[in-house]
This record gives structure tokens, C-alpha cells and sequence, in this order.
């Protein structure tokens, strides 16, 4: 056995995804709502018996390696150290790929920068200016310490001559990293120089990059983020989240706000579940991040022009996933930190006061434009269409609309004739792109198909003394070598175990689907999985008489490869007649396909 098999086999995947996605047993599988996608109605499964599983809404699946990586991001080397360790397995020497490589050297680059900026800022002379700045934003030693603060240098080659001259870490990877820039005549230089380091660490807690910030007045940037590496994404990023992870889920929401001293300075204000996005609005990547810790969203905003287009875009992003969203309006134009540094209590406060989006987009449309004549009242409601009529709730809409009309002092229906018009146009004018995500339908499949799947899901229900002689009774069917080929090897690993079994006295060994399944290769296996986990079959098998349906699965099974055969007689005889000047050879082809097929038909 190989140690990848080895490993996986050690690891119960039921377990893996349960710690990660709330599963509940439902038949022979674990179901849930996928990690993957937005849905209300679960159609993630997990077979503890073919350790798989299978999204029936967005297509995903795998085995245990799989999902670790489209869920964790890992790479399969990581997933399979990562179970390694966990079943207490010492992984051997297995080839790493060039990426792999790359990959572990870039998140050891990215370490050592950490400890060498904490190391200048806390421990070093050159990080007392630094710390002075920290001093004055009222940002604490435990803060420092939880967030592992640093300081770069003004030195143009700091980082380099630490990293590459002492660690001897290739320049190369140090430019991939995203800590140095390559210059001209291949000159190199570090990218962070004579700025606060606030190290950013993705949802694992791995440091994948930084954000530095300058100290003092100077005619550079503000902030110089690291930029799109092999590990740092910034759609996929929420600063503060590793750190506080706990946090925001014990309080079972989570407020997010635009800066790096803002999560820091909340933290401090005991407003712990708090996150910082890098970028300037929420993503599909921060809504699935965020939707593993809780239901409700509490954006920290201007209420501005800025803030209505956040808002705006994160009900798009947000409402896919079923997540509520809140804004916390900012006091003129101060951001949190600000708040914190003159009075904490306040910012707590402004924390449990939120409004819902809809509420917070009506409030700014009504400050910006004069409803005292009819031309503001329409732009109001020309702003307000898309985000109140794309409601899903009627109650929750009709409620919005309520408040709407009344400030507007218009009747709800008129209101509501209009909304849906503008809501209409602009739908029209930006239409939202498709899905193309969706797994293909099975309806499309050839007869014979669709019974080799029924034919699996009756033997998975098949009470296990009788397996054997199941298997027999379909080893008994004229033509089963035409079947598909995993089908053909199920069986025949089914066969295996029911000889087995009849050797072995003692009967200990049973027939067991899943047992057999798991012994075909990976991508068979998941056929069989997704037809064990199809809801639409779960359904029917729970309304069959077994006996029955199993006596009439044979008579179709044989007819339909009686059929199959015969057609494939039919074509290759329509091939040879229209052959011109047939050789002897052709003749007696065309004679015993003639025997053969009359042969089918005296059985049909």
C-alpha cells in the first residue's frame, strides 16, 4: 500500500469536514450545507463508508485530499503532511513539485521577515521611533505583541542582507516572496523601508505578506501593500482574523472596517471580532471566509458616496450567501481607531447601534437629495431601486417600501410601480453573467446508464446475506462485458470479496459496496459516490420493494444490453453493404454477424 493511501485510510474524512462544516446523518451519508457555494438546502455530501464527498448544487467533490484543498487552500504536499501529522504518521521521502518547493521557501522567507521587523521594533534601537509612533496612537505592548508589530528600516538592503546574507535565502525567492524588488543592472533592493510592519496571515495563520506604513509626512505612499504572490491573494485576506478568529465566533458576528490600526485599535476597546479588509469592498472569497464563523456582518462606514457604493456592492456579495448585513455609521469622517484614541466607550457603543444596509442606503438617499420637489424624489428612488426591490423577503420589502413611501410622502403602490421599473432597467442594462457552475444533468443518459446506476444504489441497499448471490444473478446476464467499465469492475470487485467470503469458514469477511468501491481507481470511485449521494435516486430507493425491483432490474438490464449489442450489429452490417468489392474475409464478417443477430432477436 502506498503511504498515500496509508495516510487517508488513517483519516476519517466524516471527522475532517465535521470539524469544518455542520454535518448531520442522513441514511448511510453525512449531509450539510456546502463551504463551497451559497445554498439554503443541503446538498453536500459525505460518505463515511467511500470517505468522499459530493456537492449536488455546485458540483464539488473529491476524497479527503480534495477537499482540504479547495476548503484550506492547500496544496496536495500540505494536505498530505497536514493528515500525516494528524494520524501520527511519519510522512517519507515523497517528491515535492517545483511549486511545492517554491511554496515552502517563500512561507519561510515570509517567517524570518516577521521575527526580523518584531525583532527591530521591540528589541533594537532603530525601532524606537517606531514605537513612539505606536506610543502616540495609544496602540499597547499586547497589541504589539498579538499582531507581531514591526519595523523596517531606512535601510535600502536590511531585509536582504539578513535574509539572503545571513539565512542564504536565494534572492529569487525573496523577489517571489514580495519582499525585495529587482532593480536595474540586476541590483537589488528591499521593498519596505522606514515603516510600521503589520504582517499579514491568512485564515491558517501563515504570514503571506505585509502592509507597511509610513511614520512620518513624506511625498510616498501611505501604505505599500506586498503584492499578488504565489500565497498572498488579497480577495482571499481579512487582516485581524487569525488573531481574533475565536473571538468573532463567540460573538457570533463580525464588524469589518478598512484599516489595519482599526482592528487593532478595537481589539483593545474589548470590540475583539473585528476584521480589516485589503481592498476596497468585501469579496466572494471574504463572504465564504466569513460564513464559517457567522450569520451577521457589520460594515464600519462613512455614510458618504464611498460608503452607499460599498454597501451597495456588499449586499451583492453578502446575499448570495444568506449573511445579514449592518453598517456602523462613522461620526464625521473619523475612523475607528480615531474613535478608540478619544473615547473607546463610544466606539462600543456605536458597535451595538448598527442599522440594517437597507436602512443605512434610504438614510444617505434621503440626505443627498432635496425630496422637497418631485425631481429628488425620484432620484431617490432611482438609487434605491435595485437594492430595496431585489429583496427576496416580500414581508421584508414591503417593510423597506413602507418606510420609503412615507418619507417620500408618496402612496406605497405608486412607489412601488416605479421602483420596480427602475429596478427593471437597470437589470436589463447590467445583467448579472451566468453560472456556469452547475453539474451536468443526468437526464441526458443512455438508458443502459441510467439502469447501471439504479443497479448500484439496489445493491447498496441490498441486505448484506444476500449480496453474493446478487452478484451471481448479474454475472448471469448474456452480454455483461458491454456494460461500462467501472461498472464491469465493480462487479468484479464485489465478486472477489463474495468468493472470499465462501472461503473463509468463519465468514468474518462480508460483501461490502463501498469496501469494493474503494478498491477501483479514484475517478471510478467518485462515479460511484455521486450516484450513492444523488438525491433524486436517495428518493426513489426509499419507496421500492426490493424483490421486485431487483427481479425487474435483470429483465431490464439484460433487454437494454440486448439491444446495445444488437445495434452495434446492425451499424457494423450497414458499414460493410456499402463496402464496394468486399474480399473473402468481409464475407464471412458479414455471414456471422447475420448468425449473431438473428440469434438477439430470437432472445428479444
Amino acid at each position: 500500500m502506498s503511504q498515500i493511501r496509508e495516510i487517508k485510510e488513517a483519516n476519517d474524512i466524516v471527522e475532517i469536514i465535521g470539524e469544518r462544516v455542520n454535518l448531520k446523518k442522513t441514511g448511510v451519508n453525512y449531509r450539510g450545507l456546502c463551504p463551497f457555494h451559497s445554498e439554503k438546502t443541503p446538498s453536500f455530501f459525505v460518505s463515511e463508508e467511500m470517505q468522499r464527498f459530493k456537492c449536488f448544487g455546485c458540483g464539488a467533490s473529491g476524497d479527503v485530499y480534495t477537499f482540504l484543498q479547495q476548503y484550506e487552500g492547500m496544496t496536495f504536499y500540505e494536505a498530505l503532511q497536514y493528515l500525516a501529522d494528524r494520524a501520527g504518521i511519519k510522512l517519507k521521502k515523497i517528491a515535492k513539485t517545483p511549486e511545492d518547493d517554491q511554496r515552502e521557501q517563500i512561507f519561510q522567507a515570509l517567517d524570518l521577515a516577521a521575527e526580523y521587523y518584531h525583532y527591530l521594533l521591540t528589541k533594537h534601537q532603530v525601532g524606537h521611533q517606531a514605537l513612539a509612533y505606536l506610543k502616540q496612537r495609544q496602540i499597547n505592548q499586547s497589541s504589539i505583541k498579538l499582531f507581531k508589530l514591526g519595523y523596517a528600516q531606512a535601510k535600502w538592503d536590511g531585509l536582504i542582507n539578513y535574509l539572503h546574507g545571513k539565512k542564504k535565502l536565494p534572492l529569487t525567492i525573496l523577489v517571489k516572496a514580495g519582499l525585495i524588488i529587482k532593480g536595474k543592472y540586476d541590483r537589488y533592493y528591499d521593498r519596505f523601508r522606514n515603516r510600521l510592519m503589520f504582517p499579514l496571515r491568512d485564515h491558517r495563520g501563515r504570514v503571506v505578506g505585509f502592509s507597511g506604513r509610513v511614520l512620518n509626512k513624506v511625498k510616498e505612499a501611505k501604505y505599500i501593500n506586498t503584492p499578488e504572490t504565489l500565497v498572498y491573494h488579497k480577495r482571499q485576506l481579512l487582516y485581524g482574523l487569525a488573531e481574533l478568529r475565536s473571538q468573532i465566533k463567540k460573538a457570533d458576528k463580525v464588524i469589518v472596517v478598512e484599516g489595519e490600526l482599526d482592528v487593532i485599535a478595537s481589539q483593545q476597546a474589548q470590540v475583539n471580532n473585528v476584521v480589516a479588509i485589503k481592498g476596497s469592498a468585501l469579496t466572494k472569497e471574504h463572504a465564504l471566509l466569513l460564513k464559517r464563523l457567522t450569520e451577521v456582518v457589520l460594515l464600519s462606514l462613512d455614510a458618504d458616496a464611498a460608503g452607499v457604493k460599498a454597501t451597495q456592492k456588499a449586499i451583492t456579495v453578502l446575499k448570495e450567501f444568506d449573511l445579514e448585513l449592518r453598517v456602523i455609521p462613522l461620526v464625521a469622517g473619523k475612523d475607528p481607531a480615531d474613535l478608540v484614541k478619544l473615547d473607546p466607550h463610544r466606539w462600543r457603543e456605536m458597535t451595538k447601534q448598527s442599522l440594517s444596509a437597507y436602512e443605512f442606503l434610504i438614510q444617505a438617499a434621503l440626505k443627498k437629495y432635496d425630496i422637497t420637489n418631485a425631481q429628488g424624489k425620484k432620484k431617490v428612488m432611482k438609487e434605491l431601486a435595485l437594492p430595496l426591490w431585489g429583496i427576496e423577503s416580500k414581508i421584508e420589502r414591503e417593510y423597506y417600501l413602507k418606510k420609503l413611501a412615507t418619507s417620500l410622502d408618496v402612496s406605497l403602490s405608486n412607489l412601488s410601480f416605479d421602483l420596480k421599473r427602475f429596478a427593471t432597467k437597470e437589470m436589463a442594462a447590467h445583467p448579472s453573467p451566468k453560472d456556469h457552475s452547475q453539474p451536468t444533468e443526468t437526464k441526458n443518459l443512455s438508458r443502459l446508464a441510467q439502469l447501471e446506476r439504479w443497479t448500484v444504489m439496489l445493491l447498496s441497499v441490498a441486505p448484506s446475506n444476500i449480496l453474493g448471490q446478487l452478484i451471481e444473478d448479474l454475472r448471469e446476464i448474456e452480454q455483461l462485458s458491454s456494460v461500462s467499465s467501472w461498472f464491469h469492475q465493480l462487479i468484479g470487485a464485489m465478486l472477489t470479496q463474495s468468493q472470499s467470503t465462501k472461503s473463509t469458514k468463519a465468514n468474518r469477511l462480508k460483501i461490502n459496496l463501498g469496501r469494493a468501491a474503494r478498491s477501483l481507481s479514484e475517478d471510478r470511485q467518485q462515479i460511484i459516490f455521486d450516484i450513492l449521494a444523488d438525491p433524486k435516486l436517495l428518493r426513489l430507493i426509499e419507496k421500492i420493494e426490493f424483490d421486485k425491483e431487483w427481479q425487474k432490474i435483470k429483465l431490464d438490464l439484460e433487454s437494454a444490453l440486448l439491444h446495445q449489442k444488437r445495434s452495434q450489429i446492425i451499424a457494423e452490417l450497414n458499414q460493410l453493404e456499402h463496402q464496394a468489392n468486399k474480399a473473402d474475409i468481409d464475407l464471412e464478417k458479414e455471414r456471422q454477424l447475420l448468425m449473431q443477430l438473428a440469434k438477439l432477436q430470437s432472445k428479444t
